[in-house]
């Protein structure tokens, strides 16, 4: 092969599906306290309006939490009568026994026995004691009747907390009862989640409030996101050129920008070695009118490209290792990928010179799966051998003898 200068483009093939930019979410609403079942869903893909209705919930378990709510409520309502009532009956009990001892107490006053010519010393001491014990009744009577009316305030408290409680589960059931239906946000392609087997939620399955369920993409601005094996994922980065295809119209070409490559490859399918690197391309312009989210697109991607330079097949080139040195197989040293790190930056061609086949070192450059980029070491116009020259023992017996090692038959 005579060697010429051509432009370099290293390229990859990568293929993937379009994401919308922007999308409104749909998710289980907040004000669905308890875990609920699917009872409908509207069809997956199909364009819906503002305020059309997309999933209902079943509402067997909010209903059953309204009844309880109001048994509650009411129940509650009960306990705060009966407890006016007890406390009202044992108010009045205790204001009975404060006026019975209030009137022993003026008795004992009125009649108290202190004369020591009219009555022994015994009637004195008695009559004193019961004054005191008396008064001593009327006090307890007081301090009673004031524990008690704090009793039954903080008794009512508890009561009306408890009510309050069971009303504001019925105002959640309520809100929940109303919040079953969820409705389009805005006019869009409904597109439901799918979980890592690839399936979508189901009537009948059970989800819980702020669970994910759905999106509604806005199409005017669409991106598509590709995935790179990972072998050729050398020289990948951000700001790179691509062009994307849609499988449903090949026909037309669309231009994008690498914007952003995931850090980690990943398998694209659970227990796979094959790993790929998720790219994110932007879309230079949008046509809504053929663009769909989910559609399938084939996206071409520039690595690396260099203009009029030296390019070589990879097969005319002998990295390090990888070919027999003095009859004998060397261990590899580097990989053959397109850039990657720890590639031989030199090689070894054959490089015709008369009748004979000269070995020469070369520094090589950018790579791709096919071509390599020659830095230095040959010239325009030389001629260079596709495959090295076989050492004697890999040639044929009939044919060892005749050309030499390094001998070109023209």
């Amino acid at each position: 092969m005579r060697v010429s200068r051509r432009d370099f483009v290293h390229r990859v093939r990568a293929e993937g599906t379009l994401v919308a930019e922007r999308a409104t979410s749909i998710v289980v609403p907040p004000e669905v306290q308890l875990p609920a079942r699917i009872a409908w869903l509207a069809e997956d893909g199909i364009e819906v309006e503002a305020g059309q209705p997309i999933v209902r919930f079943d509402d067997f378990e909010m209903s059953r939490r309204l009844e309880q709510g109001r048994a509650d409520f009411e129940s509650s309502r009960l306990k705060i009568s009966k407890a006016e009532a007890d406390g009202e009956s044992q108010l009045l009990a205790i204001e009975g026994d404060r006026q019975v001892a209030e009137l022993e107490l003026d008795v004992a006053e009125r009649f108290q026995m202190t004369d020591e010519e009219v009555f022994s010393r015994f009637e004195i001491l008695e009559s004193a004691i019961d004054g005191e014990l008396a008064a001593e009744r009327k006090e307890r009577a007081e301090e009673l009747a004031g524990i008690h009316t704090d009793l039954a305030a903080t008794e009512r408290d508890l009561l009306e907390i408890e009510q309050g409680r069971a009303g504001q589960r019925i105002d959640e059931a309520r809100a929940g009862l109303r919040a079953l239906e969820v409705r389009a946000p805005h006019t869009g392609f409904l597109t439901w989640n799918r979980d890592w087997r690839g399936d979508q939620v189901q009537v009948g399955q059970q989800v819980w409030r702020g669970q994910p369920l759905a999106q509604i993409p806005e199409i005017d601005r669409m991106k598509a996101e590709v995935a790179v094996l990972e072998a050729d994922a050398g020289g990948l980065e951000v700001g790179g050129r691509a062009t994307v295809r849609i499988e449903a119209h090949p026909e037309e070409v669309f231009a994008a920008t690498v914007r952003r490559v995931d850090t980690v490859a990943r398998p694209r399918q659970r227990g796979s070695p094959i790993q790929y690197f998720g790219v994110e391309l932007e879309l230079e312009r949008t046509d809504p009118a053929r663009m769909r989210p989910g559609q399938r697109v084939v996206a071409t991607l520039v690595l690396a490209e260099r203009q009029d330079v030296l390019v070589l097949p990879r097969q005319a080139v002998v990295l390090p290792g990888t070919r027999r040195e003095n009859g004998r197989p060397a261990a590899r040293a580097g990989g053959d990928g397109a850039g990657r790190e720890g590639e031989p930056s030199h090689g070894k061609v054959w490089v015709r010179e008369g009748r004979e086949l000269v070995e020469r070192e070369v520094e090589l450059g950018l790579r791709s799966a096919a071509l390599v980029v020659i830095e230095s070491g040959l010239e325009e116009g030389e001629v260079v051998a596709l495959e090295p020259p076989r050492s004697p023992e890999d040639a044929p017996a009939d044919r060892a003898g005749r050309g030499g090692r390094g001998r070109v038959e023209t």
